[in-house]
């Protein structure tokens, strides 16, 4: 069996690898060896997360908010809930997570379960990965953009 940090590394590279072959506007970096892969929305704070963890089997694509402001962008981006859930087509499918103590901020949405083992589920988990990072980087992008000016 693959160690856990080159079996991230693989299966972020064959992420890469699909949104290569498919086209994206998505700004990829070259492939971490854990559970998520950060894709910078061009504004401090502000980033898609993809997260395939092998131990939970789930995937999920998010905006983190981080660094000092992240509770209160947070807080502003949940004035708009119903906006944004309508943007993203996702109504009352987000997970707006607000962690206790932590300065990262989550609003999130839960793929379909998975095993990072099973080649038959890469091509829909990257169809899925890509689909949501592509939708949510549009749709958070000029909200990150106005919070930070």
């Amino acid at each position: 069996m693959v160690g856990t940090a080159d079996l991230y590394q693989k299966y972020w590279q064959g992420f890469l690898d699909y949104c290569a072959l498919t086209t994206t506007t998505l700004l990829l970096d070259a492939p971490p060896s854990r559970y998520y892969y950060l894709l910078p929305l061009g504004y401090r704070g502000f980033a898609i997360s993809l997260l395939a963890a092998q131990k939970r089997g789930l995937l999920r694509c998010e905006l983190y908010l981080d660094k000092a402001q992240a509770k209160a962008n947070f807080a502003r981006l949940h004035k708009h809930q119903a906006v944004i859930e309508a943007q993203l087509g996702q109504q009352g499918k987000l997970q707006w997570e607000v962690v206790p103590g932590r300065r990262g901020q989550h609003i999130v949405l839960y793929g379909p379960a998975s095993d990072l083992y099973d080649q038959s589920l890469r091509i829909p988990n990257y169809q899925w990965l890509k689909q949501q990072a592509e939708i949510f980087s549009q749709t958070f992008t000029p909200y990150a953009r106005d919070l930070t000016h």
